[in-house]
């Protein structure tokens, strides 16, 4: 016999209350282990590329893990050597990802190579936050360039730096990216991922 195939959406949580777009657009964050695919050191540099000076800020939130500590070491030297230690601040791991996006008014996502689902993406998305993400896996596939979020390709500075100003200047931006990314992070409710799983087992207990 034929086998049952399905698709289950990826579950986020809602982590924090919505809020109604971004203040400021001046306090970037991103959100992972630190390790080299992660592309934190893309962001900083887009960061020094977008904002020479400035009040703008970069929140690393995470830690290197499974023996990846010599990028992170890497990583804040190459923050020291660009001279952004009052800008970049490093949150190390934390427990309340909820709480540390809410220090966040743009989401920045900046892995090099795909992530097959993203989910600090659309944990953010579904707080109302704006993001910008790498254009591949699954950010490119549930996400519309200038509608629900900036893509930019992945490992890019110079377009990562252009987005972020655009997150910078453009109020109406943020909150339009805020309010109708919003709408994709909540299709992945997970009441919707619990009604798909138990439309399954119904399907399946009704075959012979």
């Amino acid at each position: 016999s034929r086998g049952v195939r399905s698709v289950t959406p990826n579950p986020v949580a809602l982590l924090g209350e919505p809020r109604a777009g971004s203040p400021t657009g001046r306090r970037f964050g991103l959100v992972g282990r630190i390790t080299r695919w992660k592309g934190q050191d893309v962001a900083v540099r887009a960061l020094l590329e977008a904002f020479p000076e400035g009040a703008e800020s970069l929140d690393v939130i995470g830690d290197a893990m499974f023996g990846e500590e010599a990028f992170g070491q890497e990583l804040r030297a190459l923050v020291a050597g660009l001279r952004l230690e009052s800008r970049v601040r490093f949150r190390g791991h934390v427990t309340d990802v909820g709480a540390a996006l809410q220090d966040v008014d743009v989401l920045v996502h900046s892995s090099t190579l795909p992530e097959p689902f993203g989910l600090v993406i659309f944990e953010a998305l579904r707080m109302g936050i704006p993001v910008i993400a790498a254009d591949a896996g699954g950010p490119a596939e549930h996400l519309r360039h200038e509608e629900t979020a900036l893509l930019v390709p992945p490992g890019d500075p110079v377009a990562l730096a252009a987005a972020m100003r655009r997150m910078r200047d453009d109020d109406d931006l943020r909150c339009r990216l805020a309010r109708d990314g919003k709408t994709v992070g909540d299709r992945f409710e997970p009441s919707h991922a619990a009604s798909a799983v138990e439309a399954l087992y119904a399907q399946i207990s009704g075959r012979c």
